[in-house]
């Protein structure tokens, strides 16, 4: 996984540092897609696995070997192409989860914590980032108005398909006769991931949906001791970067996806297993 993450991620860095082509129109910001047709598309995938580097390299950190050194590099290759990709949803979920890995950690928690207040008084003391975030939150920002836009005709569509939604692939069609804001296209999904599950697979997709999440928030509440996978983490940035785009609906993603879950079953009982 992290060796597939670290080409993919070299890749977009190449391309950028060679001016190798971008698809249009991204590459009118320089925005890398790396072997894909889109720059979230990269961000998607190297996402979790920035943060599956970053977990790793802590957990071999006081280790004399060479994985601890893999680990770091692809930590740096894949943050410095998602930089690069221009995803802010990615750069956002991926500090995010970052924070709340390090604050788990009783041994630097206190500096963690530390750290955030500091940025946290920065971010609100200085007028250019406070005007940013205040943009973002409030979805005044043209990318977040896009996302609004999308998500209350998804909404009319649902009104009156909750139970089987568009059905696979079909939502570009079936929102047509939603579509009010015609200056904008009409996008594969709706870029939320409770949105996208319900629009592909209907009600009862969503309802297995939810049920999957729920188990694996389940077995993390209620393991004792409290069970803390990397695996976790992953879904975590998933999850919040989902809030915006499209985590699942594509061959890759759904991979990792589905790797991730296996593992995460199999550390699961891993600790199970340790304790009987």
């Amino acid at each position: 996984i992290g060796t597939s993450g670290l080409f993919v991620a070299m890749y977009g860095i190449i391309q950028w540092i060679f001016r190798l082509p971008i698809p249009a129109p991204w590459d009118i910001e320089r925005r890398i897609t790396s072997i894909f047709h889109y720059p979230n598309a990269l961000s998607l995938f190297v996402g979790p696995i920035v943060i599956l580097s970053i977990i790793e390299w802590w957990r071999t950190r006081k280790e004399q070997s060479v994985w601890q050194w893999f680990w770091i590099f692809t930590f740096s290759v894949g943050s410095i192409a998602i930089i690069l990709a221009k995803s802010e949803a990615a750069i956002a979920s991926i500090t995010l989860i970052i924070f709340c890995f390090f604050i788990v950690q009783k041994s630097i928690r206190k500096m963690t914590c530390g750290i955030i207040v500091i940025l946290i008084l920065l971010s609100v003391s200085i007028f250019p980032i406070r005007s940013l975030i205040i943009q973002k939150f409030t979805f005044q920002d043209w990318s977040e108005k896009v996302r609004l836009s999308q998500w209350e005709e998804t909404i009319d569509l649902l009104k009156e398909q909750p139970f089987f939604g568009a059905g696979l692939s079909g939502y570009p069609i079936a929102l047509k006769p939603y579509h009010k804001a015609t200056y904008l296209e009409i996008f594969q999904y709706p870029h939320n991931v409770f949105l996208n599950v319900w629009v592909e697979l209907g009600l009862l997709g969503l309802l297995s949906f939810l049920i999957l999440g729920s188990m694996i928030k389940l077995k993390i509440i209620f393991s004792k001791p409290f069970f803390i996978s990397a695996t976790s983490f992953i879904f975590l940035q998933m999850f919040f970067h989902g809030l915006v785009d499209v985590p699942y609906f594509k061959n890759d993603l759904a991979m990792l996806t589905w790797i991730m879950f296996t593992i995460f079953l199999f550390e699961y009982g891993q600790v199970n297993k340790s304790k009987k």
